[in-house]
């Protein structure tokens, strides 16, 4: 996984462009599908054509209170503000009531992360690359 890579960016993306390098011509003929093991980064999935990926970020909500903010126009995901900040909540018209319980913001969370995965995703689909299951 490249989770233990995610406190050093510069050497994971400099890993990644050389993996990427090699393994782009197969992904483009359709021969290859790449799973980015603990990828939960938007900047790392705007940047790679993986497949798909996998993470336990949004789970975040109902162990720490951790929520996020899917900002499709900057495609980032705002986070790291806790449930307690209503401020920031409000800001971010996230609603005080549905996330006082660990369902609510697990719920909240993994919308978040559903729609910065369809974003992504037409996001590549935009610079040919589109993945059609049969």
């Amino acid at each position: 996984g490249l989770v233990p890579y995610s406190k050093q960016p510069k050497i994971l993306r400099n890993w990644l462009d050389k993996c990427f390098k090699v393994l782009t011509p197969y992904i483009l003929n359709k021969k290859l599908k790449v799973h980015g093991f603990g990828v939960g980064n938007p900047e790392l999935m705007k940047r790679y054509p993986f497949y798909s990926c996998d993470s336990t970020s949004y789970l975040s909500g109902g162990m720490f209170g951790t929520l996020y903010k899917w900002d499709s126009q900057h495609y980032k995901m705002v986070s790291g503000f806790h449930y307690s900040e209503r401020n920031n909540m409000l800001n971010y018209n996230i609603s005080i009531d549905t996330l006082e319980g660990h369902q609510g913001r697990l719920e909240h969370n993994i919308k978040e992360f559903l729609a910065m995965e369809k974003s992504i995703t037409y996001l590549w689909k935009q610079k040919g690359i589109e993945w059609v299951d049969n």
